[in-house]
Formats: structure tokens, sequence, C-alpha cells
């Protein structure tokens, strides 16, 4: 599960959709608002991941840090 913003979302889409890459990824576009409860739900059966978590950004990080350890992964 990869959280995204729309700059993001989209060319993930179009990778997996045209390009066939990792299509065993799921990509969320989830406003910040339920980004929380979202990435809760999703943790009870897979990764989550949030695209590009930097300060002052789409994401809701104080709420994800609050819910999760949130640990830099690199390049997933």
């Amino acid at each position: 599960m990869l959280i995204a913003d729309y700059t993001v979302w989209e060319p993930l889409l179009y990778l997996q959709q045209v390009e066939g890459l990792r299509r065993d990824v799921q990509v969320a576009l989830v406003p910040p608002g339920r980004q929380v409860q979202y990435a809760r739900d999703a943790a009870v059966s897979r990764p989550v991941y949030a695209a590009l978590l930097e300060p002052g950004t789409y994401y809701d990080r104080r709420g994800l840090e609050t819910a999760f350890r949130v640990v830099p992964a690199g390049t997933v």
C-alpha cells in the first residue's frame, strides 16, 4: 500500500496501467483528513508507505507519526 499525493499518484498509476510495473502495489490517493484511519485499516494486512513524506506537504505527517512509528524506507 502506498499513500500518495496527486502529483505522485498519477505518474505511479501510469507506470502500473501503461507500463505494467508493480501491479502488486496498491497506490491510494487519500486526503489528509483520512490518511491515519486509512493507513490503520490497510496496515492490518500489508505494509503501508507514504510517498514523499516531507514537512509542509499534502500528508498528515503529525497524525501519521502519532499513530505509527514512521521510518525512512528509501526507494520502495
